[in-house]
């Protein structure tokens, strides 16, 4: 049955990638087999695997672009064509072609800033397309399947082909009535319905490096989607970073900020600021005055650089002092205030800054 991505996610076809990024992470959260109560487990699973689907298509530019002009059985024939790339070439003689990789499982997961900053072990449930247990992934019933009779079980055979009068030569192709199986199912198995694989769920530990960065990708073979007549494929795992925290991060550069009394602002401060692997930093801005939205740099206390040429140093730290202004005045405060700042005639440039 064709499947409508866009209607999956819940988005309209001229969404961009990021808003494509965005539905899938929201849906994703949503129909979590672990976090719907709503809806039975069952349906949950099989959602989730539709979203995940939906992300492997319209996530990729080159699948969407397929799939918006020619459709979702347009999409399945080019993964079918971009697995086969990976049967094995020049045979001399009729044997059975290589089980073929499955298509790549893609999945994100969202961490946080904390997590890292200091490199961290998730946890975290897999949602895929497992090997049915029943008929061990062949997609027949008990005694439902018998071998094909065109290429004897082989998954190939041979085909005389020619390239001029009286010269002719026999090349190998793939059985088309078993789909290179090399068997025929007459029965299929009640619990797959001759899919061969159903959705399970599997809990993996994945270890996020330090200075990871957003849409880096990990990937783990064997570990994607089963698929009748297909190794299982490879599961990729994208990274998503959640900053909704205190720091925040552009590159290898963290940046945060802090609030400061008008008194501190005056007549300077010495302040600890907290980072996020529980380790304090000393701030000392002894008399010195601080305005607000200044800023000071940390060197080295950003966050961990995975580069080859820079590996394992640490980007900057970036302080912002914001000052927090009382809601109101007493009587005998303002009085203070008029003594210390009295009033001063304006200056050209302030009356011109005031008319502007």
């Amino acid at each position: 049955m064709a499947k409508d991505y866009y209607k999956i996610l819940d988005i309209p076809r001229t969404a961009t990638q990021e808003e494509v990024k965005k539905a899938y992470k929201r849906q994703s959260k949503i129909f979590h087999p672990d976090r719907n109560k709503d809806i039975s487990k069952e349906e949950a699973e099989s959602r989730f695997s539709d979203i995940a689907e939906a992300w492997e298509v319209l996530g990729d530019a080159e699948k969407r672009r397929v799939f918006d002009q020619s459709g979702y059985e347009a999409v399945k024939q080019k993964e079918q064509n971009d697995a086969a790339r990976g049967v094995r070439k020049g045979k001399t003689k009729v044997g059975r072609v290589d089980t073929k990789p499955g298509p790549d499982l893609y999945c994100f997961m969202e961490i946080d800033l904390e997590e890292i900053y200091t490199g961290a072990d998730v946890q975290a449930d897999i949602v895929h397309q497992i090997t049915c247990p029943r008929c061990t992934g062949s997609g027949a019933a008990k005694g439902g399947m018998t071998t094909c009779p065109k290429c004897q079980g082989q998954g190939v055979y041979l085909a005389n082909a020619q390239i001029a009068a009286g010269f002719g030569f026999q090349i190998q192709k793939e059985c088309e009535q078993c789909g290179a199986t090399g068997v025929i199912v007459s029965k299929k198995c009640g619990k797959c319905k001759g899919a061969g694989t159903i959705v399970g769920t599997d809990t993996h530990v994945f270890f996020i490096d330090r200075g990871a960065h957003e849409g880096e990708e990990m990937r783990y073979d064997g570990m994607g989607d089963a698929a009748k007549g297909f190794d299982t494929g490879s599961l990729v795992i994208r990274l998503f970073e959640d900053d909704s925290g205190r720091f925040k991060r552009t590159k290898d550069d963290l940046f945060t900020s802090v609030n400061i009394s008008i008194r501190d602002a005056l007549l300077g401060f010495t302040l600890d600021v907290r980072h996020m692997d529980g380790h304090n930093m000393t701030i000392s801005r002894e008399n010195m005055c601080t305005f607000d939205g200044e800023q000071v740099r940390l060197e080295g206390e950003g966050m961990t650089r995975s580069d080859s040429t820079s590996f394992g140093t640490k980007g900057d730290l970036f302080v912002t002092f914001h000052i927090t202004f009382p809601q109101s005045l007493t009587k005998e405060q303002r009085s203070l205030v008029e003594q210390l700042f009295p009033a001063t005639e304006k200056t050209p440039d302030s009356t011109l800054k005031a008319e502007l």
